[in-house]
């Protein structure tokens, strides 16, 4: 079975990396350059109950690619954002990428490592945990309702 990611990224700064990693093998690399970025990968679809992890890992990012208007707002960000998450053709973003409790970060260092609802945007250094298992039919079947 297929595996698809689509990220898009903002920002003109190559020194953003992100890397997708399963099974500790980097499948992925891309840097936040403006272009929109696909990383598949085979994933095994065991007949047995087995959990997977695909990590979603990006570092690089400082303060210098945040820029605040004098009272603190937001007006321009480097980031990740991930388009589209697929199985062989069928959209699973929405599991995902609809408050899925599996983004871990500290705010470029300057909070404490926690982990938060993930909305399709990685804005921090730190990581998405995506987590399913296999058989994938059984998954789909239980994650069709979310």
């Amino acid at each position: 079975m297929i595996f698809t990611l689509m990220f898009s990224t903002t920002g003109d700064a190559p020194e953003i990396e992100t890397r997708v990693i399963y099974h500790n093998q980097i499948q992925g690399q891309f840097f936040c350059n403006k272009e929109t970025s696909i990383v598949s990968f085979e994933i095994d679809d065991t007949d047995e109950h087995t959990l997977h992890t695909i990590g979603i890992k990006t570092s690089g990012k400082t303060s210098d690619h945040t820029h605040l208007d004098l009272q603190g707002n937001i007006i321009h960000d480097s980031h990740v954002k991930i388009e589209s998450i697929d199985f062989n053709g069928i959209d699973v973003t929405e599991i995902f990428c609809d408050g899925c409790v599996c983004y871990s970060h500290n705010n470029n260092s300057t909070s404490e490592w926690h982990t938060e609802p993930f909305y399709g945007y990685i804005g921090c250094n730190g990581s998405v945990d995506l987590e399913f298992s296999t058989p994938l039919y059984r998954w789909f079947l239980d994650n069709s309702n979310r």
